[in-house]
């Protein structure tokens, strides 16, 4: 079952990492940007690097790198918006995931399908 991420605040720049299932370390670099209405991200994961990603509300939003992350990032919005506040975090309206590669490959074949 997807690991919700719970140390997200109200605040609009934060890095944190997650330890993903394989036991690995993934990076994060999360920020809001009022200009934008929206929340951006940075990831790094071992030599992997991607940097300004827009958050949306996605079962993956590191869907594009599918065939090179061995995990998943889903972002979940109560109303079936987008994660447009700088508070979405800490009130619940958005919750973040981290999906293990078997998600991934689950959630791939039903969008495939």
């Amino acid at each position: 079952m997807a690991q919700q991420i719970t140390n997200l605040k109200s605040r609009s720049k934060m890095q944190f990492g997650v330890q993903i299932p394989d036991g690995d370390i993934a990076y994060f670099n999360l920020y809001f940007l009022p200009s934008q209405r929206g929340w951006y991200l940075d990831v790094q994961y071992g030599d992997f690097e991607s940097k300004g990603l827009h958050l949306v509300n996605s079962y993956n939003v590191l869907r594009s790198y599918f065939n090179t992350l061995r995990f998943g990032l889903s972002c979940q919005v109560v109303d079936g918006s987008e994660p447009y506040f700088v508070d979405d975090f800490a009130n619940g309206r958005v919750g973040l995931y981290i999906l293990s590669e078997d998600e991934v490959n689950t959630i791939e074949g039903f969008l495939n399908a």
